[in-house]
């Protein structure tokens, strides 16, 4: 089986619902980035309460990161997005 995406007419519809994105975000990351998971899997999963809980965290997206597009910049912002949907879906 190969791994061949969708033909979609109109792309910018990704965007425009969130269940779309996490959908083509989790294709993505399944089909193209499996470190991305073992990453994931590292996280403590839970919201940090302690300095150590949330250094764990960080290191966790840097790595997350790295793995995706190796983008240095914007660290600060996934750490506090990362903790915002923590505290949603959690």
């Amino acid at each position: 089986m190969t791994k061949t995406p969708a033909t979609i007419p109109n792309p910018e519809a990704i965007s425009t619902a969130p269940d779309n994105c996490i959908d083509s975000g989790a294709w993505y990351i399944t089909s193209f980035r499996p470190k991305v998971l073992r990453e994931i899997d590292n996280d403590p999963v839970k919201i940090s309460t302690t300095q150590t809980e949330a250094d764990i965290e960080k290191e966790v997206i840097k790595k997350i990161t790295n793995n995706i597009n190796s983008a240095k910049t914007g660290l600060a912002n996934r750490v506090t997005y990362t903790k915002m949907i923590k505290e949603i879906l959690l």
